[in-house]
């Protein structure tokens, strides 16, 4: 041995016994026996836990976020604080995900072991529907070529529900593009209209109402959609559709809507269309940067006059944009999102009152009830604040401003209303959601809860 040569990296023992890495070799280790026994291997459930943690951790890991500089820190203080309200929850996730009662109770929604097809129950407070409950059907792998189908109901009454069902074929060799078919069939009883009748032959909708204008109104609807996608590269997608609709809307009682057009009048429609968007969003469920962009213009016509000799079509085109702005951390981020939806007539025709754009609780103003603005445009701009509960929950703060409007020159910021509020939301692979959000306004707060499966 030579001076300075550690003694444990000597190519051999005092016994001519061969030494790697500084270990002892012997004769076996070549030939070494895994001693596991097989009560140490996981279980399915246990491997499927494991490989959703460390996809999790992957994808944290490629996430990048801006500098830890004072601006952007100070930026997450009411994360600081707002922790020790989610604390409760926080625990009681933990508890789940360390026994893996959430792997293990999703067992019971699917039908096979593949997860492909199964069921999850559907809640509503406050949505499109009102209060409602139901179920939804899925198969993500039909005859075993990614087919996709799935169905969902919902029912707020004896006589209200809301049936969808969606089939799509994915893009294949035979066919270049994917194809999905949509169908909705909706009874609702107790559909609210704000309008003020002052002048019977023109009644005022929009903006200028007050709460105390509201009245209801039935709708019953059969919609049909078949879409064409094809996908230009990672981030382009374009859409041509075709719609058929046929709905009629009737006053409830006593209910005055003398002088809106499609009232009392069944309409059938045939509305050509097409999507534009453009997703730079690292994650369309859970983005941490990025920006979305996404155009849609369709002409509703109906083909011929209603029983009481009306004409009824009209172009509509909306469009909406979004920016993701990364804070300092995972997953805290602001959103800044952008809406334009417009109606027009074109020649002679007239727009069903019951397709004009709106702004409500689901639409955009989120401390506003149901249907509560519409007129022949709006716009609306929302600012959220989200920032990461668990490890696929986010909570999120909010401030929308928006308003319905008849010309463009009626757009201005001193007819905004506004609303702000807070939740919190989750999103999985598997399009299962869940969102709680209270919202405050002018006119009182509303709340929405939802737990449904969103279908295609």
């Amino acid at each position: 041995m030579t001076l300075g040569e550690n003694p444990s990296s000597s190519a051999a023992t005092s016994d001519g016994t061969p030494r790697v890495s500084g270990k002892v070799a012997s004769d076996s280790t070549t030939d070494t026996v895994d001693e596991s026994s097989d009560d140490d291997a996981m279980t399915p459930v246990e491997e499927e836990a494991d490989t959703t943690q460390l996809k999790n951790e992957e994808i944290r890991k490629q996430r990048h976020f801006r500098s830890e500089n004072t601006f952007w820190r100070a930026l997450t203080l009411p994360v600081e604080i707002l922790d020790l309200m989610w604390y409760p929850l926080k625990l009681g996730l933990h508890a789940g995900e360390k026994h893996q009662i959430d792997v293990r109770l999703q067992e019971i929604f699917y039908f096979n072991d593949e997860h492909t097809a199964g069921w999850f129950p559907n809640a509503s407070i406050g949505g499109e529907l009102g209060d409602a409950g139901g179920i939804a059907l899925f198969h993500n792998d039909l005859f075993e070529k990614q087919h996709e189908i799935g169905a969902s109901f919902l029912m707020a009454g004896d006589e209200e529900f809301d049936l969808r069902g969606s089939y799509m074929i994915p893009e294949n060799d035979t066919l270049p593009f994917a194809t999905t078919l949509n169908t909705e069939f909706l009874r609702d009883d107790e559909v609210e209209i704000f309008v003020a009748t002052d002048n019977p032959r023109r009644p005022q909708l929009g903006i200028d109402t007050a709460k105390g204008d509201e009245t209801d109104f039935t709708l019953r609807t059969l919609d049909t959609r078949v879409t064409a996608n094809k996908d230009f590269g990672d981030s382009l997608q374009m859409g041509l559709y075709l719609r058929g609709e046929l709905s009629k809307a009737s006053r409830t009682g006593t209910t005055n809507l003398t002088g809106l057009d499609g009232l009392n009048e069944e309409i059938g429609f045939a509305a050509p269309g097409v999507d534009v968007s453009w997703d730079r969003r690292d994650d369309p469920n859970r983005p941490a940067r990025g920006w979305f962009l996404k155009a849609n213009v369709e002409s509703p016509i109906a083909p011929s006059k209603t029983e009481f000799g009306s004409r009824y079509g009209y172009y509509d085109y909306s469009v909406e944009g979004q920016a993701i702005l990364p804070l300092h951390g995972p997953h805290r981020v602001l959103v800044f999102t952008q809406r334009f939806r417009r109606v027009d007539p074109f020649g002679s025709t007239s727009v069903p009152f019951y397709r004009l754009p709106v702004l409500d609780l689901n639409n955009g103003l989120r401390a506003f009830e149901r249907n509560r603005f519409q007129d022949r445009g709006a716009i609306v701009s929302n600012i959220e604040y989200r920032y990461p509960v668990w490890r696929t929950w986010d909570a999120f703060l909010f401030v929308d401003g928006g308003q319905t409007f008849d010309e463009y020159s009626d757009v201005a910021l001193d007819k905004y209303e506004y609303a702000g509020g807070g939740g919190v939301r989750l999103l999985t692979e598997q399009n299962l959601q869940f969102l709680l959000q209270v919202g405050f306004g002018s006119e009182g707060n509303e709340v929405i809860f939802s737990f449904e499966r969103v279908l295609n």
